[in-house]
């Protein structure tokens, strides 16, 4: 997990959102992120892009940790239903194929009860073979 943690750590904008580590299983992450008063918008829901931003971090530190450095070459995410204010939002990473340099990633974004929220995809590209 020391990998995933140095990766987390630098990362500035998880530490500006509260995310937090919860594990690591297979190299995947699974990250946390209340939804605070400073990520709502006018309907009282979080923004989606609060929403993005985690899946987008815990799929970047899975693909980090897959023993050689990649970047996004691809992201799309889908919305299902609004995560609220005060709902802790879980981010849970699996690694669906890799391909020569290139990896899809899963991640789904529940709350703790369980209730899916949205279902994010990114194609990460690795800089070396």
């Amino acid at each position: 997990m020391t990998l995933a943690k140095d990766l987390f750590d630098q990362d500035q904008i998880m530490q500006l959102l509260g995310a937090s580590i919860i594990r690591q299983v297979e190299g995947c992450v699974e990250l946390e992120m209340m939804v605070t008063e400073r990520m709502v918008q006018k309907h009282g829901t979080c923004q989606g892009g609060a929403l993005f931003t985690l899946a987008d971090a815990a799929f970047g530190i899975s693909a980090n940790c897959a023993g050689r450095e990649a970047v996004s070459q691809h992201c799309s995410i889908t919305y299902l239903r609004p995560a609220h204010l005060g709902e802790v939002v879980v981010a849970s990473v699996s690694l669906r194929t890799t391909v020569g340099r290139t990896s899809i990633y899963d991640v789904s974004l529940s709350t703790e009860a369980g209730g899916l929220v949205a279902e994010f995809r990114g194609v990460a590209r690795a800089l070396s073979k």
